[in-house]
């Protein structure tokens, strides 16, 4: 990952029973935006995308545009939507008790050399990590499979779980955030 990469939230939904339907006006349309609601912000409707292959590859362009995006699952595909700060609901939200919040996650392109090595007070050894906005996110997995990668970030973020997904040569490699972490200490080279 480059100082120059741009790293912007993702959700993604698994349930209808995450987030709340509706319909956004948007400034300068006559015509209602259909959208979620989701943690105070609503996202308006972008595009339907039919695999996950094409979800990671839509999720990433969007993040190149600092575009914070929410990913929903549904039986005939994968839908986006965009973050759409300025405008406000057609008609008032009814009161939904929703599931359990999600967590958001970051996916970005990485080399080799962006891992490192970290350390945490519950383990005597080291682990593989990838450091994000600041922040140490632990190796959880390596999936080459996109299916695959949406199933583990979604089963981790609804449980809370602040995830990292770094593509690199080798697959999707999912990492899990490390509050407490610090960087390893520098190994003297082998003689």
């Amino acid at each position: 990952m480059s100082s120059t990469t741009t790293l912007t939230r993702c959700f993604f939904l698994v349930s209808r029973n995450q987030y709340q339907t509706c319909h956004v006006q948007l400034a300068g349309d006559d015509r209602p935006l259909g959208a979620i609601h989701l943690q105070g912000q609503n996202y308006g409707f972008l595009r339907k995308v039919d695999n996950a292959t094409e979800a990671l590859r839509l999720l990433l362009k969007l993040n190149a545009q600092s575009l914070e995006t929410v990913l929903t699952q549904t039986a005939v595909g994968y839908m986006a939507w965009t973050l759409e700060p300025d405008v406000v609901t057609t008609s008032p939200l009814k009161q939904k008790d929703l599931a359990t919040a999600t967590t958001p996650f970051y996916l970005f392109e990485a080399v080799r050399e962006d891992f490192s090595q970290i350390r945490v007070p519950d383990l005597d050894q080291d682990l593989v990590a990838i450091q994000v906005t600041g922040q140490f996110y632990s190796f959880f997995k390596l999936e080459e499979e996109p299916d695959k990668v949406l199933e583990v970030v979604g089963r981790l973020t609804q449980q809370g779980d602040e995830i990292a997904v770094a593509i690199t040569r080798k697959g999707y490699a999912i990492c899990v955030l490390e509050p407490d972490a610090i960087a390893s200490p520098a190994r003297p080279a082998a003689p």
